[in-house]
């Protein structure tokens, strides 16, 4: 099957029905596009409800506005222990840093 052009109107020539012309632009405002199979942009950006929408490499830093990845806790917001400190959580997503208890008798 050969790739075609949509077909329009040409309001300047007596109203024939021609092949979209190159260059021209198919103005979809209001309407939707369904059970598409492919969609190839040449030259061009493809935008998604008004995002960037491009091929992902599979690197975080190819991503467009990616999420803060925090690298310690104090980029959590949590305040950091003291010295020999451990940090305690209670099962329900609460922590707090506790001294660290060992018993040397035994």
């Amino acid at each position: 099957m050969s790739k075609r052009f949509p077909l329009v109107i040409d309001y300047d020539d007596n109203n024939k029905i021609i092949e979209l012309p190159a260059g021209d632009c198919l103005n979809l405002e209001n309407s939707d596009i369904c059970n598409v199979g492919n969609i190839t942009v040449v030259g061009g950006k493809l935008t998604i409800d008004g995002k960037n929408v491009s091929a992902f490499s599979g690197y975080y830093q190819d991503l467009i506005d990616p999420p803060f990845i925090p690298e310690t806790l104090i980029d959590l917001g949590i305040v950091d222990g003291t010295y020999d400190q451990v940090l305690h959580t209670d099962g329900l997503g609460g922590f707090r840093f506790r001294d660290i208890r060992i018993d040397y008798s035994s």
